[in-house]
């Protein structure tokens, strides 16, 4: 029986030896934590910009992503907000 990675599905390896792994586990470590949630634009108009504001597009680490007490806690882009308001004539309120 061959060995397959549960991770990339290569052969010859084990998840426990995964460099695919291992570095996604780097980065995940790397990324900074977030102290704003932006306001993107809906995927299907094809916008350049992810954002409503200039900020290019930020990664977080997924044990933040999937954490809604964390991401309820952070005030929206003060630039999204004002791009919003302009936009749609309504107001948001940040925390």
């Amino acid at each position: 029986m061959v060995r397959r990675c549960s991770y990339c599905d290569e052969e010859g390896h084990t998840l426990k030896g995964c460099r695919e792994l291992k570095a996604y586990n780097k980065l995940q470590a790397s990324l900074p934590t977030p102290d704003v949630v932006h306001i993107g634009h809906p995927l299907k108009l094809g916008h350049a910009q992810p954002y409503l504001c200039a900020t290019k597009k930020v990664r977080w680490p997924n044990k933040l992503w999937h954490d809604n007490k964390f991401t309820d806690s952070l005030p929206i882009c003060e630039e999204c907000l004002e791009v919003y308001s302009a936009t749609t004539g309504k107001q948001l309120k940040s925390i």
